[in-house]
């Protein structure tokens, strides 16, 4: 596959290191940089560390199989995301107390895998984020949403 690369001389401070994970906000796609250049991350590239994010929609399915690698379904991973709700009027009675929202969903995975995915984002704007970049772009197909 033929790689295109672009020379980039501001952004993001791209120039100093290595970018792994950044969403073009044009096309969705996410990008790598290394020494100024900047080029468009591999279609199949699976992460050390979940970063092709998501929005999570109210009502969801993942593919099947495992997040990570495809495999097939080997057991499911509890992933949470709690989040403190601001209180609008703090009073006497109310001091001291917050109120949080948890959002727990079980993703898939097989034997060989676990992390593969994580939350993050503010209860208003939930995101899932996988290490796998195919995976991610399957969940956004099935659940009509865009990277970000």
């Amino acid at each position: 596959m033929e790689q295109r690369t672009t020379k980039i001389t501001r952004s993001w401070g791209a120039t100093v290191g290595y970018l792994i994970g950044v969403l073009c906000d044009a096309c969705h796609n996410y990008v790598e940089g290394k020494d100024g250049m900047l080029w468009q991350t591999d279609t199949a590239r699976i992460a050390q560390e979940p970063l092709f994010s998501s929005p999570l929609p109210a009502q969801f399915n993942f593919s099947h199989g495992c997040c990570v690698c495809s495999a097939p379904e080997a057991g499911r991973e509890q992933i949470k995301f709690r989040t403190m709700n601001a209180s609008s009027a703090i009073t006497a009675s109310t001091v001291g107390l917050t109120a949080s929202t948890e959002i727990s969903v079980a993703i898939l995975h097989c034997a060989a895998h676990k992390g593969g995915a994580r939350h993050s984002g503010t209860s208003a704007h939930t995101q899932v984020k996988f290490r796998s970049y195919p995976y991610l772009r399957a969940f956004c197909q099935l659940n009509d949403t865009v990277p970000g």
